[in-house]
């Protein structure tokens, strides 16, 4: 850009993306062209025909708005199930949030079970 920016010149909503960042991607290992992309934004986009068009998961009923999506993993053993955990700790949130869907992403359940929040304490 014809300039050499200072050290401050990365600052939050004034140089970065607006735009989520794909953080998290797994492919089907049973059904050909299935990909699901996670984003940094808390979004999922799903594709079954190998990108050709996208549908649009705007978020999960349970967990909070633009979440990071931490990790996302197709099922090994059922082509419409797909596995989601989210990261919100940035915004001091602990709760572990991890969903599965056996619709391919349209519906979601938590598989939390008895995970509990994480409490961190000084010795």
């Amino acid at each position: 850009m014809g300039k050499i920016w200072g050290m401050d010149a990365v600052d939050k909503n004034q140089s970065t993306s607006d735009y989520g960042n794909i953080v998290s991607l797994t492919e089907s290992p049973l059904v050909e062209g299935l990909l699901y992309a996670g984003t940094d934004d808390g979004l999922i986009q799903v594709t079954e025909d190998g990108g050709a068009t996208w549908r649009r998961i705007d978020g999960v009923p349970g967990v909070p708005e633009r979440t990071y999506v931490s990790r996302l993993e197709a099922s090994r053993h059922d082509g419409n199930t797909v596995y989601a955990a989210f990261d919100n700790h940035k915004n001091g949130d602990f709760t572990p949030y991890v969903f599965a869907s056996r619709d391919r992403g349209r519906s979601w359940t938590s598989i939390r079970g008895d995970l509990r929040t994480a409490r961190w304490s000084t010795p």
